[in-house]
């Protein structure tokens, strides 16, 4: 009985062990999604499956995750030129990694009027005493530019962390950019980043975004902390 007793202790022991065992060593990170795509445009009535074109996960028990990479969501932003895409990737303990990027955006209807417009944007002709003129509609009575608001950039965290040798795109972290005239993609070519990172060598390293519309107006700066380990 005492022998009993004491194997019985053991198996427990055992089993208690290899419990602890596995949840330690449970997956529980979800794969990274890089984007190795710049020219990425979302038009109007495509196919979202183009969007993956260039899109990879990778994961760090189950490796190349790609296949399973797929648009979660897509969204028009309210100026029309740009397109919010959420990507998403699972490994085989299910967990979802997801990344949002803005990408340009096109319109059939905006691409139709552009042409029938002749590319004309926010320039006016004017006549006056049979004299044309070229006037900008941005412009107040005295010549002087009638835009003094400043872009606001929103960043999808102040601070990530990425493991050594991993893809870094600080765009990519910008949840939102808005301004009151210029567009999404506008604002998002004028994205001034400053700071030096290392993406092979571990480190915290801080990065500021600025942003500047097409009258000069410069956003506040935000600041993103990224660590590489």
């Amino acid at each position: 009985m005492k022998k009993f007793i004491i194997l019985s202790g053991i198996i427990t022991s055992l089993l208690f062990a290899l419990l602890i065992y596995i949840v330690v060593k449970e997956d529980r990170t979800a794969p990274v999604i890089h984007i190795d795509n710049e020219n990425l445009v979302y038009r109007e009535g495509e196919d979202a499956s183009l969007l993956l074109q260039g899109i990879t996960a990778e994961d760090d028990v189950d490796g190349d995750v790609t296949s399973t990479v797929m648009v979660g969501d897509l969204i028009t932003m309210p100026d029309g030129t740009a397109a919010k895409i959420t990507y998403l990737a699972k490994d085989s303990s299910n967990n979802v990694g997801q990344l949002d990027i803005l990408i340009p955006y096109e319109a059939v209807q905006n691409a139709k009027e552009a042409s029938d417009n002749g590319g004309a944007g926010l320039q006016e002709t004017a006549q006056s005493n049979g004299d044309t003129k070229t006037v900008d509609s941005r412009k107040d009575a005295k010549g002087q530019s009638a835009d003094k608001k400043k872009p606001v950039i929103e960043l999808l965290s102040t601070e990530i962390t990425l493991n050594k040798g991993e893809d870094f795109d600080p765009k990519a972290y910008i949840k939102n950019i808005s301004d009151d005239k210029d567009s999404v993609q506008a604002l998002l070519n004028s994205v001034t980043v400053t700071g030096t990172y290392n993406m092979n060598q571990k480190g915290t390293y801080p990065i500021v975004l600025t942003a500047e519309d097409s009258e000069g107006n410069q956003s506040e700066k935000v600041s993103l902390v990224l660590k590489v380990e």
